[in-house]
């Protein structure tokens, strides 16, 4: 076999292919390809070489194919999304430093720790645009140049608090549904919510929209059940009549159930404002915020008195949604994802498998008809219910690394600093062997 380089920066990244997705490759070189990835991540881990994104470029060198397509292929061959898995290898890299060295760690250390991700390229810009994204803060000592990296609190708290709420469902065996949406263009592409009304706005392509939710039954380990229906548009309105006439009115949804949602912006329809200052709420959205809460007040009753009793009774900074009023009156549990972990649900593992089945069968047929029941046979039970037993594992790991980082956390040396501005990152002198976009 080919000397393996382990330098990074020895393939060339330019190329025909380099801004193509992966749809052009057959599956007979997808499946060529993905023995070329495996072949070589087998014979750097013989030689002890921890430096794995070295994967992506050996084989972008010894295949022609550009960098980034192998990148895509690597993911691909993980049934996760690139968001999915640079969340996963930020947080892990990150909670695992924490806890093993008690103190935060600086940004050359994070991009030093990620190398070991194949699936994950970075170099110093784009590390710190993703973390930034993600709910991360850069940080420094006055006077010093390398930022440290710290997790905003508000992030941290959301997922714990998340992730406790799910543990405990869980082992009471609560029946758990995850609600999802998605919509399948008549080019094959399934597209998010937000993509669906991107493309909606564009050029004439006909969009088949989809709402669905997965059932997990926890008294059967392998009973994970789907349904869906094709609607006309994607939108908050849309959204609410099937929840209303499908979900809770010809559903036999099991009482008592957890309804897990995403923060997507057709389920945040609110019922009335959040009361955040006095002096920008106007009297009668307080007491319609009161009378929302069942919160008794008079009429004679000042601005200021009525602010005090909201203040006194209730969360004033709570959003209240329309979905979460209408689950909760019918006797369910409402749990929205963090944005932090918001792939981190069965309903991503059927849009991405809605995605594979669709791709297959373009390659094919060339062709594509998109009816209900073509969503419902791309959806592979064994690979859903893996997946879930995948889910619970991630959950408990991520909720196990959360409660020992809470039980050291004034062990960590967090820099008594300020946090740095939006092009702070322009003011690193670096260069780092790693390939980019």
């Amino acid at each position: 076999m080919e000397h393996i380089s382990t330098e990074p920066g020895s393939s060339s990244s330019s190329g025909p292919d380099s801004s193509r997705s992966i749809d052009f490759i057959g599956p007979q070189t997808y499946e060529l390809l993905k023995q070329v990835i495996q072949g070589i991540h087998n014979e750097l881990n013989k030689l002890n070489d921890k430096n794995v994104n070295a994967v992506n470029v050996n084989t972008a060198r010894l295949t022609g194919f550009h960098p980034v397509t192998i990148l895509k292929v690597h993911r691909k061959m993980h049934d996760l999304s690139g968001k999915e898995l640079e969340r996963k290898a930020v947080h892990l890299t990150f909670k695992n430093f924490c806890i093993v060295h008690k103190r935060y760690p600086n940004c050359y250390e994070m991009l030093k720790k990620l190398s070991e991700y194949p699936q994950v390229v970075y170099d110093m810009q784009s590390l710190v645009r993703s973390l930034t994204g993600m709910g991360y803060l850069l940080r420094r000592r006055p006077g010093g140049k390398i930022p440290f990296v710290v997790e905003r609190p508000e992030v941290a708290f959301e997922r714990l608090l998340y992730l406790k709420k799910m543990a405990g469902y869980r082992s009471h065996k609560r029946s758990i549904y995850y609600i999802g949406e998605a919509s399948v263009s008549s080019k094959g592409e399934v597209l998010t919510s937000e993509e669906t009304l991107v493309y909606s706005k564009g050029p004439e392509t006909r969009l088949f929209p989809f709402f669905y939710f997965v059932f997990h039954n926890p008294d059967h380990k392998t009973a994970v059940s789907c349904s869906f229906s094709i609607v006309e548009d994607l939108n908050a309105s849309s959204f609410i009549k099937w929840i209303t006439k499908d979900v809770l009115a010809t559903t036999a949804i099991l009482d008592n159930s957890v309804i897990v949602l995403d923060n997507s912006e057709n389920h945040n329809e609110t019922i009335c404002t959040p009361l955040t200052d006095i002096n920008k709420s106007l009297k009668s959205e307080i007491k319609e915020w009161l009378e929302h809460h069942l919160v008794p007040y008079t009429n004679d009753m000042s601005k200021r008195q009525l602010w005090k009793l909201a203040e006194k009774l209730t969360d004033i900074h709570e959003n209240v949604y329309v979905v979460d009023n209408i689950l909760k009156q019918h006797g369910h549990c409402v749990l929205r994802l963090p944005n932090c972990i918001n792939e981190l649900s069965l309903a991503t593992a059927v849009r991405q498998l809605v995605k594979c089945s669709v791709m297959d069968k373009i390659q094919e047929e060339q062709s594509l008809q998109v009816t209900l029941e073509s969503i419902r046979t791309a959806i592979i039970f064994n690979k859903l219910n893996g997946y879930n037993s995948s889910l619970i594992k991630e959950e408990n790991k991520l909720l196990d690394m959360d409660i020992k980082t809470e039980k050291i956390r004034d062990l960590l040396e967090e820099p008594i600093c300020c946090s740095l501005g939006e092009n702070d990152d322009k003011n690193f002198d670096i260069e780092f062997p790693f390939f980019v976009d």
